[in-house]
């Protein structure tokens, strides 16, 4: 006989009568661990080292989400104008509703700009060149009032104001910098 099995007597006995398992040297292995299998691993523990303190946000980008925001603000009555300006068809209020979406995106955006996130700020450079393109582009024979081609001037400067601010050295630096 084997040391440590015992020949089966039938069902019953083999599962009723086990006799525990002897190592073949008669004693049990050394574990490498401590004795209790639940105990953590013994590593030195110390705390993660302090983030750098966080930059300031530079005026640059203040004043640029402030001139964004009144941008923004100028974008509704022009909105407005242009919706009053048309026929009122199914397809005008699609439009009215799609461009409120947008300019609530935009207001998203502006808020991930003044948080510091630099892909906002490379959509909002995409979609102020989409804009450009547009204002310099209108659609074949609509025809903008003086109040609503007003509006957009104004809008105008004011984004490429902020353009500048947000591109130039204090803003690029602070948009570059690792986020904690």
């Amino acid at each position: 006989m084997i040391r440590g099995i015992r020949p089966s007597l039938g069902p019953r006995s083999a599962h009723h009568n086990r006799t525990p398992i002897i190592h073949p040297t008669g004693t049990p292995p050394k574990l490498l661990m401590s004795q209790n299998p639940y105990a953590p691993p013994n590593a030195p523990l110390a705390d993660a080292p302090e983030a750098p303190p966080p930059l300031p946000r530079p005026v640059q980008v203040r004043w640029a989400v402030a001139l964004l925001s009144v941008s923004l603000a100028l974008s509704v009555p022009s909105t407005y104008l242009q919706y009053l300006r048309g026929p009122r068809v199914l397809a005008d209020q699609v439009a009215l509703a799609v461009t409120l979406m947008l300019l609530v995106l935009l207001a998203w955006v502006y808020v991930r700009i003044y948080r510091g996130r630099n892909w906002a700020r490379i959509v909002w450079l995409v979609l102020f060149v989409l804009g450009v393109a547009s204002y310099f582009f209108p659609e074949v024979g609509v025809r903008p009032g003086a109040a609503e081609r007003g509006l957009n001037l104004v809008s105008l400067l004011l984004e490429l104001v902020a353009l500048y601010l947000l591109f130039s050295k204090p803003g690029t630096l602070w948009f570059r910098r690792p986020l904690a």
